[in-house]
C-alpha cells in the first residue's frame, strides 16, 4: 500500500536507492492508471496529480 497525500491505494510500486538510477522508482504499473506523474529530473522531484 502506499499513501500519496490523502489518497491510499495498493498498487505494484516501490523504491529502492540500489538500482543507480535518477528516480530509483519501480513498479510503475498501477499508480499511472491513479495519477498524472511528473518528473523532474533535474530538482529530483516526483509530482503525482490525482486524476479525478
Amino acid at each position: 500500500m502506499i499513501q500519496v497525500g490523502k489518497h491510499r491505494l495498493t498498487v505494484p510500486i516501490g523504491f529502492s536507492s540500489k538500482i543507480g538510477v535518477s528516480f530509483n522508482l519501480l513498479g510503475r504499473a498501477g499508480i499511472f492508471d491513479f495519477f498524472k506523474v511528473c518528473f523532474h529530473e533535474q530538482r529530483f522531484l516526483i509530482k503525482f496529480y490525482p486524476y479525478s
